[in-house]
């Protein structure tokens, strides 16, 4: 999990930094923290294009706060995937943040427990959105938005997404047994694709533009791409 800590107090950050490397040894999933100690560093970093999963703003600082970080992120970025959490010793701003839509609000001081309760919270919400694997002793996790295709490959599934590909030991069979959302779809033994970054469907093969890619589709398969395509069309 792409993690940011953003706040002018050094103590603050690094004892947060500690409890959340220590939540995610527990819960067995990789967190990977920056540290930024002024907001107007941090909308530096995220002009370039970075991306975090989860943000931990405080709403007060001496040059760029919290709170416009939040906005920059919803309102010029317009990404409404990361989770924004704020921090304060003060409720004073509260209703200054709704339009950043916070997943939370953290009272400082911070302790474990109120660490541990917010990113309980966040991680149900992030389940439902993102595709949850084991790779080794580690959880890990990709945006659903961001997977083009899985592919079987031997003993193990590939998830190929623009950034690279993830693998790990499984079968597609098992993905699907899970359930995925309805825009993914098996076309053949070997693969189950994204239909958001289809760009042709020809009868027995479909391209992926952003991989310059062509699938093969199965003859099993056939009937039930062209209902499932015609569907997403319509959508």
């Amino acid at each position: 999990m792409r993690t940011v800590i953003c706040d002018d107090d050094e103590k603050l950050c690094r004892i947060l930094q500690i409890f959340l490397e220590e939540y995610g040894e527990s819960r067995g999933i990789s967190v990977d923290v920056e540290v930024f100690s002024d907001g107007e560093i941090l909308l530096q970093q995220l002009e370039t294009g970075k991306q975090y999963d989860l943000l931990f703003l405080d709403i007060i600082m001496k040059h760029v706060d919290g709170i416009r970080v939040g906005e920059f992120v919803r309102n010029r970025m317009e990404d409404f995937h990361t989770r924004i959490l704020y921090m304060s010793g003060s409720k004073e701003h509260l209703l200054e943040l709704f339009d950043s839509q916070p997943v939370g609000f953290l009272e400082k001081p911070l302790t474990r427990e109120k660490v541990n309760s917010g990113m309980d919270r966040i991680l149900r919400q992030m389940e439902e959105n993102n595709f949850c694997y084991r790779s080794g002793r580690i959880s890990r996790q990709v945006p659903y938005r961001e997977i083009l295709y899985y592919e079987s490959c031997g003993r193990k599934v590939l998830v190929h997404t623009n950034d690279g590909i993830y693998e790990y030991f499984g079968k597609l069979s098992q993905i699907m047994d899970q359930g995925l959302p309805s825009n993914f779809l098996c076309i053949h033994k070997s693969y189950i694709v994204n239909l958001d970054h289809v760009g042709e469907i020809h009868r027995d093969c479909m391209y992926l533009p952003e991989k310059n890619r062509w699938l093969s589709i199965s003859k099993i398969h056939r009937r039930q791409v062209e209902i499932a395509a015609e569907a997403h069309r319509t959508i």
